[in-house]
């Protein structure tokens, strides 16, 4: 995994949503986050969606 993606994943000041089902119930222990991304020496700007969940162990 690519350390910028990384510090998303961690970075407890990010806007966390929580992840619904197809019920709009919500998955305990998971978390969705979308922020605009580019990739490119043109910039083509896209939505990436990170999606985390909390592993016990």
């Amino acid at each position: 995994m690519c350390k910028s993606l990384k510090n998303i994943i961690i970075d407890k000041n990010n806007n966390w949503q929580a992840l619904r089902n197809k019920d709009g119930k919500t998955i305990k222990a998971q978390e969705t986050f979308r922020m605009q991304h580019f990739i490119g020496k043109d910039g083509s700007v896209f939505d990436l969606v990170v999606q985390r969940k909390l592993i016990k162990g």
